[in-house]
């Protein structure tokens, strides 16, 4: 047998359905206890003492931190004065300044005998980091015996970069 409802009650049963199924799934989720982010445990990044073995990658050196052919760019801020530009150094030659509608990325690059490199394709790159300033120590055969040292610091009364020699 086939009953056919007019459109008012046929509405009006979807929309009593709907109202049933919500209450239901809001008087589920009230019996599971929420927890804020901050309270949840993720397993992965708690640091207890069977999980904070790593590698050592920057070495101690008085004030400084020292790392050999490291491969991370922009991680040590060199800060300044606190105005609107600030400039990140990192294990690699090469420097990302943020301003207010200018900046970008400093790549700093050599030429000898008519051959271009840039300074963080070269073999041996030693970083220094100390507050406020870094300091790269670059080796490679296109250099000969020689050594390149390129130090950069964070500016106090002016916003830029400066590179003074070590």
């Amino acid at each position: 047998m086939l009953l056919l409802y007019p459109m008012r009650s046929l509405t009006r049963v979807r929309l009593l359905a709907l109202l049933l199924a919500s209450t239901l799934l809001m008087s589920v989720q009230a019996a599971v206890p929420i927890k804020p982010p901050e309270q949840e445990i993720n397993r992965a990044s708690v640091f207890l003492t069977n999980n904070i073995d790593r590698p050592l990658r920057y070495t101690p050196v008085g004030t400084d931190f020292v790392i050999t052919n490291g491969g991370e760019f922009f991680n040590r801020p060199l800060y300044g004065g606190g105005g609107a530009v600030r400039v990140d150094a990192g294990d690699i030659p090469e420097f990302s300044i943020y301003a207010r509608g200018r900046g970008g990325n400093l790549r700093v690059g050599v030429r000898v005998d008519g051959r271009s490199v840039w300074l963080h394709q070269m073999n041996q790159i030693i970083a220094r980091y100390r507050p406020g300033a870094m300091e790269h120590e670059i080796r490679d055969p296109m250099l000969g015996e020689g050594v390149l040292n390129l130090q950069s610091i964070g500016t106090r009364t002016r916003e830029g970069l400066p590179f003074t020699p070590p």
